[in-house]
């Protein structure tokens, strides 16, 4: 049976790398590299403002869930920074219930998840209609800027 695990010691990268490095492939933050990528999740184990939640089964994973307490008042409710799940259901629910109870913990009553896939938006709230009603706030775009003098 699987089982959420909250990651806290940075240290722990050593041994979540291969899966991290596999859960952001095919994500924008890939682009950055691995090594960015394991200091980025080292950073978010550490901080006291954010949790890491993986969901595995002896030695194989599964799922993580990386959540963000706001930091300013332009962010002003947690956000879910990287979200991903393969496997049995169990794994999408064990996570989700973490980000809401973490959410919960920390005196908020909802919380922000980008759709950074390929997937409408309609199949993304799906996914986390567990978490309560989602509601679209908006859309994301990326500019890739020229150099500049070019």
């Amino acid at each position: 049976m699987p089982t959420l695990l909250t990651v806290n010691n940075p240290a722990a990268m050593l041994m979540l790398r291969p899966f991290v490095l596999e859960a952001v492939k095919g994500f924008p933050l890939a682009a950055s590299g691995d090594d960015a990528v394991t200091e980025l999740f080292q950073q978010i184990i550490a901080s006291e403002n954010s949790a890491l939640f993986v969901v595995a089964e002896g030695t194989d994973f599964y799922g993580l869930a990386a959540v963000i307490l706001p930091m300013t008042a332009l962010s002003p409710v947690p956000q879910v920074l990287h979200f991903y799940a393969k496997g049995p259901r169990v794994v999408k629910k064990l996570l989700i219930d973490a980000v809401v109870d973490f959410v919960h913990d920390n005196g908020y009553n909802r919380f922000w998840a980008m759709n950074m896939t390929k997937a409408p938006t309609s199949v993304w709230k799906r996914a986390f209609r567990r978490a309560g009603e989602g509601t679209t706030l908006g859309t994301i775009v990326e500019f890739k800027t020229n150099e500049r003098g070019a």
